[in-house]
């Protein structure tokens, strides 16, 4: 596993096929996984709240740009074609 602390304070964690971020000290984390079959990253294990508070939509925010930015680097993600084609 490659763990790495951010400059924002969230600690990323990847392995294999996913990418965890973590808030230190809180019950913050949300996984994202490898979907190689699309080419396209999906959160798991993060319960979907419509009574989320600000803390944790900011959170699952900032968690996913850095996910994203780290699927990216390692070329997980297929680019889109904007035509659908």
């Amino acid at each position: 596993d490659n763990v790495v602390a951010m400059d924002n304070g969230l600690r990323v964690a990847i392995d294999d096929g996913s990418i965890q971020v973590s808030s230190p000290g809180t019950s913050l984390a949300v996984t994202f996984r490898r979907n190689s079959g699309s080419g396209i990253l999906e959160a798991k294990d993060f319960l979907g709240n419509p009574w989320a508070s600000g803390e944790e939509i900011d959170f699952v925010a900032a968690a996913w740009k850095i996910a994203y930015a780290e699927a990216k680097a390692r070329g997980w993600l297929r680019p889109m074609n904007v035509n659908g084609i």
